[in-house]
């Protein structure tokens, strides 16, 4: 207990020092952890995006259809899947569609797109497609043949509400039928997805086709009543390929974080960054620990050796400067994770990133951030500080206890 005291004492008797070496620790945390909070907020928000507007929890195909892109090869049995889902209470909602490549064309343009025959109803209650309208209406009116565009993909074919556009797409058969639609609606997702994706009804898609519902569904996409990070999406995606299969032995039910792996191994590189950037922060703060403290020992050499002299064991001197680099690191540590997350609170409303709002939204990102913290960062910052506390007094301390007394009494 007297050498905890001592070593707290020690602390503060060149107090301009210590203070520096705390203020530097506590900008290196407290930023850490916001640029934690912040690199955290932009891949959940990017991943909640593109769950709620684009892939959804889980998705449902025939493999067939995965690999070949054929109409043909649709969902068996559908009507008894879907009743099957409806009656899931691991499932919240979910659409069928008919998904199918094609092309578009306008009088000026043509482009390659992916056409989506949805059941208006069942879309707007699983993706955000109609809230993503910024001109027209949603696919409800009976009197048109209404098709929904990306806003990207309206300025590549220069079109605009109610120009009229053609959209040419192969049927089972392998013949291609054209199709004439208005254009009733434009939407702003992410650039990539408007310019590549465009939505008409289920009922029109059918008759494009020339085929029955029961034949032509290859995609059901579905959120399940969980979160998408938690591991419960793996539990209800297995439980639903095991019972599925029984319908169809084709069928293949797939989780977010597989549909698109990029995604996953973005949001878990974002993680991993935060940590590495935190290190690296650290790593630069602990070497002025690391020549504070061997300041701190050459200016008390004569101090140490006299400790000696009188009985204090190696060992005792060891435990004193180590101890005196943890308060060290502990109490600015602490102080930084304290602002680092009030900057966190006082952000709650948003960081509007609107100067560069065209290129984030481009790639998917909000420009209106909302920081955000995981209580295990905080654990890892505040373990990272202790241990480069102590790999910063180890050298210190060993040269502290190599002091011979009585050459040491003598300087």
């Amino acid at each position: 207990m007297i050498i905890v005291k001592v070593a707290w004492r020690n602390i503060w008797r060149n107090k301009t020092r210590s203070i520096l070496i705390l203020v530097s620790l506590v900008i290196g945390v407290s930023f850490s952890v916001f640029f934690e909070g912040m690199m955290r907020a932009l891949m959940l928000q990017r991943v909640t995006k593109s769950i709620e507007n684009d892939i959804s929890h889980i998705q449902i195909h025939n493999k067939n259809f995965l690999e070949e892109d054929d109409i043909s090869y649709s969902i068996e049995n559908i009507n008894t899947i879907e009743f099957f889902l409806e009656n899931s209470p691991d499932i919240s909602t979910y659409s069928s569609r008919i998904k199918i490549s094609g092309i578009i064309s306008s009088t000026d343009s043509s482009s390659g797109v992916v056409a989506y025959g949805i059941d208006a109803k069942q879309e707007s209650q699983l993706t955000g497609i109609k809230n993503m309208l910024i001109l027209g209406n949603y696919l409800d009116n009976q009197g048109v043949i209404p098709i929904l565009v990306g806003k990207k993909l309206s300025e590549n074919l220069n079109v605009k509400l109610n120009s009229r556009v053609v959209l040419g797409v192969v049927k089972a058969d392998g013949s291609v039928a054209y199709g004439a639609f208005k254009v009733y609606g434009i939407f702003n997702n992410q650039e990539l997805f408007d310019a590549t994706h465009v939505f008409i009804k289920q009922s029109d898609m059918l008759d494009l086709l020339e085929t029955t519902r029961e034949e032509s569904i290859s995609e059901i996409a579905l959120k399940t009543n969980t979160s998408y990070s938690n591991e419960n999406i793996q539990i209800i995606q297995q439980k639903l390929q095991d019972e599925l299969s029984s319908y169809d032995s084709d069928i293949i039910v797939r989780s977010w974080d597989v549909i698109s792996p990029l995604l996953k191994t973005n949001f878990d590189f974002s993680n991993l960054m935060g940590i590495i950037f935190a290190w690296v922060i650290l790593i630069g703060v602990i070497f002025g620990i690391l020549n504070t403290m061997m300041i701190s020992v050459m200016e008390r050499t004569k101090e140490i050796g006299m400790l000696m002299s009188i009985g204090m064991t190696s060992l005792n001197v060891f435990k004193m400067i180590m101890l005196e680099s943890i308060f060290l690191s502990l109490t600015g540590g602490l102080i930084g994770i304290v602002i680092g997350w009030i900057l966190i609170i006082i952000s709650a409303n948003g960081i509007n990133l609107e100067p560069i709002a065209s290129g984030m939204t481009a790639v998917g990102y909000d420009y209106i951030i909302y920081p955000e913290l995981s209580f295990n960062f905080l654990i890892n910052i505040a373990f990272t500080v202790i241990v480069m506390a102590i790999l910063a007094a180890i050298l210190p301390a060993k040269r502290a206890i190599n002091f011979s007394p009585a050459e040491a009494m003598r300087l």
